[in-house]
């Protein structure tokens, strides 16, 4: 060793005490912590050592001396040798990094990390061993060789001395390791947050199981309350079940906000990142990865649709049991009359509490449908949701397969027109004479027949839910599901810029029904604004603002001046969904709101952002009436999509289910039959997106657990049923989305006794009205555009703005 520079003696003593101090420690963050530290001070010191070696060959010129072979060594041949050292030690921090995160997911045992560490340690022992021996071993080869050290020395002259990119090379190792640190802190924080999400969506989930299991444990204690109390104290059960149905669902509040809070964790993970792979050759590979972004997606795609579905079978619960207990309600009452009377003789209490004894009969199977869910959304959350999955080679991290393999298989060709006109032209004979076969058919049918067939076509097939209820789903479900629409969006942030750069923010979003106004809303609430800048107001609802709260009721000035009163410093979004249903004549109607909302809009647009949504046909009317234009800087008409967007729109739904689509062979279909069948949802629904996903969910059918088949119910609309009375009826309804007897008298007056009240009997019992469980008359959804559309061309609707595609 004489013939080395010295300073590789005390070198190589650093490397096996940085070794050993590295993993002193048993707990792995101070192992991790000791390593990337390590790294840098072995390669400070080989820096320091390859400097002087090259310091003194440049002092020394020419000359040419046993003397410096050791220093051109330490220049010329250590340098690799001290890179491969140092690309282990880097592959080591990343690997036992990897193996640190592995173990906290459950993939990797704690012993199987221990073991890592120790055969780490032995690794990296050895390779400093070899290291250390490298020098020594290197001055025998050259001394051995022919010609000697003194040859070497003059080839060594004649080259470059790479000690300098050797050197830079090292510092960017200790760069690494600390990026890799800075990456291993940043993915423990996201690992974090993802269990926030798991532990939260766990939460939910079992506070909607508890909440069915106690609607089972009421039904259970109302059978035996009403028992105990039938033939005493009937009064009694009926005073009970008010109580209980005012009281409504008893929804965990959890459960209400869940939209919310899971918002709030999404938002807290990282944007893009760069995230290191494997190293491979040297090299330290790495992809981009948007966690915010990729995470919120794959939710969206993977989690909420079967959320919903848990959401459905609640809903089904709740309204079940609240049907029940009217249905045995009503029979109470009519029991006990008739008792007073004398007319009947006493009813077993098994006979009158039958609709509940199938409630429970019923929600053992809810039950079972909710935990097979539960199952499904622990198991995607658990195998999925892992952090660790930035590390898988194959696919993208938490990747959503249906958006892309659904739309790579279903890319639609646009041909085989000739072949199409060829069947066309075969099919004629037999399509004219089954036509004149239906025409007579159709003509020995009443009114009231054609409504009713009407309805029963559009009735989603309650087998398939699973499938439907992804394409049902109102409001706000996620971005992924959003589709289009670019140009108003761009125009919304635009509007956002220019308010928060002072001028005014009002923006009116109107459509038809199904136009997508809630979502649009929800959505600009969810991009532009935090979840604390947004105020959602609706009638009825409490408002909470800086921790003081109002029950406005039906005065949206009242609520607009508390807004003023306790937000006035916080420049927050007031988002009003559906203006309509702001209507409580006389003191709050329509119109009395509506002019609150216009003076407050003048003199405060600066400082709060208004979103208003609302009708086509209410739009109008007040357009007509009060000029709302002039309040707002902005009106956005949605009623109309391309094809193009309803087709992306039921395909991402479509892949969000995970069934298979089929033909009536069971067969999984074409993309050129899957275009012709969004196309005919597109003309169906007259390019309304809404309604296309309705007309789909509607026309498809339960093939088995796995499939779906598209049947395409007999083109039929709405028969023309309209009188003068019936159109002045269905104006109100439309106009005021919901409304009730005690309103509509108040608005026809004696007339509404004589007249109007039987035609809203009349269309109740034909089915274009329906009465909503809280008692609230609407328009059938799934009549309500083509309701609304025939009024509209008889103008007992003022005309309506037409979109463009």
């Amino acid at each position: 060793m004489l013939k080395v520079d010295p300073s590789l003696t005390a070198f190589t003593a650093t490397l096996e005490e940085r070794i050993r101090a590295a993993w002193a420690s048993q707990e792995s963050n101070e192992a991790l912590a000791s390593l990337v530290e390590g790294l840098g001070v072995i390669v400070a010191e080989a820096v320091q050592i390859g400097d002087t070696a090259t310091e003194y060959i440049a002092a020394s010129g020419k000359k040419v001396s046993e003397d410096l072979h050791g220093h051109y060594i330490t220049s010329y041949s250590w340098p690799a040798a001290v890179k491969s050292f140092g690309l282990l030690w880097r592959d080591t921090i990343y690997q036992y990094q990897k193996a640190v995160l592995l173990t906290a997911e459950g993939k990797v045992t704690a012993s199987g990390l221990a073991q890592l560490a120790v055969q780490s340690q032995e690794v990296l022992l050895a390779a400093a061993a070899e290291l250390a021996d490298f020098p020594q071993a290197e001055v025998q080869k050259t001394g051995a060789a022919r010609g000697g050290k003194l040859r070497q020395l003059r080839q060594w002259q004649l080259q470059q001395n790479p000690w300098p990119v050797y050197a830079g090379q090292l510092n960017a190792l200790v760069q690494q390791g600390q990026q890799l640190t800075r990456q291993y802190e940043m993915l423990n924080q996201q690992r974090q947050h993802f269990n926030q999400i798991r532990d939260l969506v766990h939460h939910v989930l079992q506070k909607s199981r508890a909440s069915l299991v106690n609607q089972e444990v009421l039904a259970k204690e109302m059978i035996t309350y009403i028992g105990e109390n039938l033939q005493e104290k009937p009064g009694k059960i009926v005073q009970e079940i008010d109580e209980v149905v005012e009281a409504g669902d008893n929804v965990p509040e959890e459960v209400v906000a869940f939209a919310d809070a899971l918002t709030g964790i999404t938002q807290l993970l990282a944007g893009q990142e760069k995230v290191y792979q494997d190293p491979q050759q040297g090299l330290l590979p790495y992809k981009e990865i948007h966690f915010q972004r990729s995470t919120r997606a794959w939710l969206e795609s993977e989690i909420l649709p079967l959320y919903y579905e848990v959401m459905e079978i609640m809903e089904q619960g709740g309204n079940n049991l609240r049907m029940s207990l009217l249905n045995i309600r009503n029979r109470v009452l009519l029991y006990a009359n008739e008792r007073k009377e004398g007319r009947t003789l006493p009813i077993a209490s098994e006979e009158m509490t039958r609709p509940l004894q199938h409630f429970q009969a019923n929600v053992k199977s809810w039950i079972g449908q909710l935990d097979q869910l539960i199952q499904v959304i622990t198991e995607r959350l658990g195998e999925t949701l892992q952090i660790t999955s930035v590390y898988s080679p194959k696919g993208g991290f938490l990747a959503i397969p249906f958006q892309t393999n659904t739309r790579r298989q279903l890319k639609i060709r646009r041909s085989e027109l000739v072949s199409r006109a060829q069947a066309w032209i075969q099919n004629q004979g037999k399509l004219i004479r089954r036509f004149r076969r239906e025409i007579a058919q159709e003509e020995a049918l009443s009114v009231s027949e054609k409504i009713a067939r009407l309805v029963q076509q559009r009735t989603i097939d309650p087998t398939n839910t699973a499938y439907s209820s992804i394409f049902l789903t109102k409001g706000y479900i996620g971005e992924s599901f959003w589709v289009g629409r670019e140009e108003v969006l761009n125009r919304m942030e635009r509007l956002i810029g220019q308010w928060r750069g002072g001028i005014r923010g009002a923006a009116l979003v109107y459509g038809r029904r199904f136009a997508g106004k809630s979502l649009f809303g929800e959505l600009v609430a969810h991009r532009f604004f935090t979840a604390r800048e947004v105020i959602r107001l609706q009638p009825t609802q409490l408002i909470t603002v800086n921790g003081r709260t109002m029950n406005p009721g039906y005065d949206l000035g009242a609520a607009l001046a508390f807004i003023r009163k306790y937000a006035l410093q916080q420049r927050p979004l007031i988002w009003i969904d559906d203006l309509e249903l702001w209507n409580d004549p006389p003191d709050n109607s329509i119109s009395n709101n509506v002019h609150q909302l216009k003076a407050f809009i003048d003199d405060y647009s600066d400082q709060f952002f208004f979103l208003v949504s609302m009708s086509t046909w209410l739009r109008a009317h007040l357009q007509q009436a009060y000029q709302l234009g002039e309040a707002f800087q902005a009106e956005i008409n949605l009623d109309m999509v391309s094809s193009a967007e309803v087709l992306d729109a039921i395909l991402i739904r479509h892949g969000a289910t995970h069934k298979t689509l089929v033909d009536e062979n069971g067969e999984p279909v074409t993309p050129r039959q899957f275009e012709r069948m969004t196309q005919k949802a597109y003309r169906n629904a007259g390019a309304n997106l809404g309604e296309a996903l309705n007309y789909w969910a509607y026309c498809l059918k339960k093939w088995d657990d796995h499939r779906v088949v598209f049947r395409d119910p007999p083109a039929v609309g709405l028969p023309d049923f309209l009188t003068s009375d019936t159109a002045l009826v269905l104006a109100v309804v439309i106009l005021e989305k919901r409304t009730n007897e005690y309103r509509l008298r108040k608005r026809f007056g004696p007339a509404f006794k004589h007249t109007y009240g039987s035609v809203v009997q009349r269309l109740l019992h034909t089915g274009i009205l329906v009465r909503q469980l809280d008692g609230w008359l609407e328009v059938r959804e799934i009549l309500v555009n083509e309701v609304a559309s025939v009024l509209e061309h008889k103008q007992y609707f003022p005309t309506a703005p037409k979109a463009k595609v």
